[in-house]
């Protein structure tokens, strides 16, 4: 094989060649600028991104069926976890309770009822039953110094009238309210009004005698009632004991 030689010519045709140039110098080429390395760079980019897409849609349906793999291996396992018995925990001692049984239905009984059962129930007045005692009226007392108080007193009439009233009474007027009086104690019943005399005149009082509850059994409790010269006066109420009880007055 031959060697090849080199002579001076050429190297000194070599050598003004590269005459001119400095070690800094790129020898090649001229580098892209920096607006074209933009440009392919967003160009590279963008072409990953639409590949990452277009692969992402593609193999969706792949993926989902992955999915749907793992839960079906992993549902026995967590069935089982689920129906697994849990352990009874230590519940904390409770105090003593006393627990009722059923009530059973009540059933005719076929035994005879005893005597107890068939006696009334005996039932006992106690004292707010009773009722309080029946207090009699205090009997009037008329003005020995007055004596139209005791006129009035001794035919039936309250002394404590008007003085007015006792000092306009005729004696006749006196006469009628003893009848009045007298006459309602012996025939009146207690639901009813004696008026005397039967008809009203000018001159002469009216007198209208009634009775009122609260008297003891053997006593009469009456109001008198005074109509002259066209006024009505209401005496206060008397007594009159000593009679017969109320059930023998029809």
């Amino acid at each position: 094989m031959a060697r090849a030689t080199r002579s001076a010519g050429d190297d000194h045709e070599y050598a003004d060649d590269f005459q001119g140039l400095d070690r800094s110098e790129r020898i090649g080429r001229p580098l892209a600028s920096a607006r074209r390395k933009f440009i392919l760079r967003a160009v590279a980019f963008g072409g990953i991104a639409l590949g990452g897409g277009w692969a992402w849609l593609y193999h969706q349906a792949t993926l989902s069926e992955w999915a749907a793999i793992g839960v079906a291996a992993l549902s026995p396992l967590l069935e089982r976890k689920v129906n697994e018995p849990l352990a009874p925990s230590p519940l904390p001692p409770s105090p003593t309770a006393i627990v009722e049984p059923p009530a059973s239905p009540d059933l005719p009984s076929s035994s005879p009822p005893t005597t107890a059962a068939l006696a009334p129930a005996t039932s006992y007045p106690d004292e707010t039953t009773i009722p309080p005692p029946v207090e009699r009226l205090l009997p009037p007392a008329a003005d020995p110094a007055d004596p139209y108080q005791a006129r009035a007193l001794a035919v039936g009439l309250h002394p404590d009238l008007s003085r007015v009233l006792l000092e306009k009474l005729s004696p006749i007027d006196y006469r009628n309210a003893g009848i009045a009086i007298k006459t309602a104690l012996g025939e009146t019943p207690d639901s009813g009004v004696f008026v005397w005399p039967r008809e009203l005149t000018p001159r002469l009082a009216l007198f209208q005698v009634k009775f009122v509850a609260g008297a003891p059994s053997d006593c009469r409790r009456y109001v008198v009632m005074v109509t002259k010269d066209g006024w009505l006066t209401t005496a206060l109420p008397m007594e009159k004991c000593g009679i017969p009880t109320k059930d023998a007055r029809k």
